[in-house]
């Protein structure tokens, strides 16, 4: 029988790298776990190094309680055993503000920046959250920032000099830091033209015009209030596009596609995008129609097309259509998650999607006035003409009475109404759509219901149901109760007689409402309607 250490190479990689964890903040000894593997032979030991020391980590350890200020690392070792070349990522998690003065004294030292260059260095992942309040809002925490601007200054230029080979960016900070400012701002310019990846959860000043023709992913928290929002970057290399606090002013002129004729813009490789308008953006009285638009406003339109995206998601609302002017999308999409705007539900609408596997929309206080658009973009996206696996709608804070004859959502799997809802909207609800799975209720009403005949007992010929509903719903969820006839006999016998009718119910969560007796009443129950015995209930 052969030596372990005669396995082929590509054997003996492939079993160290499914033993190889990936890093995560606070774990910052899940490296030790190879260290075994790698002391098999010499031959492992070599192949092995690499993975060993792919991470270079510094994590914050403060423990105030008694007064030491200290971090955890491995870049001693890394240094002391002259693996300098072995690094490919760097991470950096400091949280406290002592920590972080005493690590930027002490960075040129920590690093060995004078006598080692980390060239082979290529993401690098920088995680900066002062956990003292003081140090967030008040001018004492801007002073202190004032003092350190030098030294984050002489280190992220320190970066760009001896980690020359970054190409992925990752930069998370509290939006009010001007350390952060100046820590981002320098290394997203310097590597600007090599970046194939930038994270970053602060606005960056871009000073340079364009970023690298092979940027591939771009997660971005914009500056609502800059001249400029972003430089200009190549649509046809990205992957991934995710865009926080986009302002209403956003347009596609920021992005260009050589091989495209003026005016079009080819994401001809984009799978993901993401885009969160701000707030101020969010739909008060929407109107289907775009707005008059002027001379200076047609030059931000263009034909923009998406001919591999694979997931859409928009948070808020553009306040203008320009954005979906002339855009083509794929006819199949995996997944459309819209929240915060029935707008943009009535812009997609009007594409040409025509069907999915996952669609999500959480809408928040949709006004009487968009009533209609409300009734015909959701039948539109929840038809059964969209074909689908998975489709969640929550309702928040509906500005009009939900009406059940004016729905069409026969492919909808999962509906959460978030507000007051009538018992005898939600039973035809029930009734109507035949593959919802799940349904929740904020505040089920009961009022004005009409006087039926009370459950005697489960010997009694009222207790026998005229009919089972024909439905699918697994999970019914009751996070509170109301209405002039809660609490009473008729408000319990309204949910006990829907249970007895619903055959597919497995579990029922009913928040603060013991008045129901659900308990007793299933115990009772369940010997004449074997379905109950399997009802999981929770008060």
């Amino acid at each position: 029988m052969g030596s372990i250490s005669a396995l082929p190479e590509s054997t003996i990689k492939r079993i160290l790298s499914i033993n190889t964890p990936f890093f995560e903040f606070g774990v910052v000894n899940s490296w030790k776990s190879l260290l075994p593997l790698i002391g098999v032979c010499r031959t492992w030991r070599r192949i092995g190094l690499p993975l060993v020391y792919k991470d270079v980590f510094i994590d914050n350890t403060n423990h105030a309680s008694i007064g030491c200020v200290q971090w955890r690392t491995n870049v001693n070792l890394i240094l002391a055993n002259n693996l300098v070349h072995l690094v490919k990522n760097l991470y950096i998690d400091l949280n406290d503000h002592s920590c972080m003065c005493l690590f930027l004294s002490n960075a040129n030292k920590t690093f060995g920046f004078d006598d080692h260059r980390w060239a082979n260095v290529e993401m690098l992942t920088v995680k900066y959250y002062e956990n003292m309040f003081i140090d967030k809002v008040t001018t004492i925490g801007d002073e202190r920032q004032k003092t350190m601007a030098p030294q984050m200054k002489a280190f992220a230029d320190a970066i760009v000099k001896n980690m020359p080979g970054i190409t992925r960016l990752k930069l998370s900070t509290f939006k009010r830091n001007s350390l952060g400012d100046i820590f981002s701002n320098t290394l997203a310019n310097s590597f600007a033209s090599q970046l194939y990846l930038i994270k970053s959860l602060k606005a960056i000043s871009f000073t340079v015009p364009r970023l690298g023709a092979n940027i591939t992913h771009l997660n971005l928290w914009l500056d609502p209030n800059s001249e400029q929002l972003l430089p200009l970057i190549n649509a046809e290399s990205l992957h991934c596009i995710h865009l926080f606090a986009v302002p209403a002013r956003f347009s596609w002129k920021y992005f260009y596609s050589e091989s495209s004729e003026d005016g079009c813009i080819n994401f001809r490789n984009l799978m993901h995008l993401r885009l969160e308008f701000t707030e101020e953006s969010n739909d008060i009285d929407y109107c289907g129609c775009r707005p008059p638009t002027t001379e200076s406003d047609e030059c931000t339109k263009f034909r923009v097309l998406f001919p591999k995206l694979e997931l859409l998601r928009i948070d808020n609302s553009p306040r203008s259509s320009d954005i979906f002017y002339d855009n083509k999308y794929p006819e199949h999409l995996k997944r459309i998650e819209i929240n915060y705007s029935i707008g943009a539900m009535e812009m997609l609408r009007q594409s040409n999607i025509k069907s999915f596997d996952n669609f999500e929309f959480y809408s928040h206080f949709i006004h009487l006035d968009d009533e209609d658009i409300f009734y015909r973009s959701t039948n539109h996206f929840f038809g059964s003409e969209t074909h689908k696996s998975n489709s969640r709608m929550t309702l928040n804070g509906l500005q009009f009475e939900l009406d059940v004859r004016r729905l069409e959502w026969p492919m909808l799997t999962e509906l959460l109404i978030f507000g007051s809802c009538e018992y005898q909207t939600m039973y035809a609800l029930i009734e109507k759509l035949p593959l919802l799975g799940k349904i929740a209720v904020g505040d089920l009403s009961f009022n004005n219901i009409p006087e039926t005949k009370l459950l005697m007992g489960p010997d009694s010929q009222h207790a026998v149901p005229q009919r089972y509903l024909e439905t699918k719903i697994q999970q019914i969820h009751i996070f509170n109760t109301s209405g002039s006839q809660c609490y009473s006999n008729l408000g319990a016998n309204c949910i006990q007689y829907l249970l007895l009718q619903m055959r597919s119910v497995c579990e029922l969560s009913a928040y603060d409402c013991d008045w129901l007796n659900l308990p007793e009443f299933v115990h009772q129950y369940k010997g004449w309607f074997p379905h109950l015995g399997k009802i999981v209930v929770n008060l």
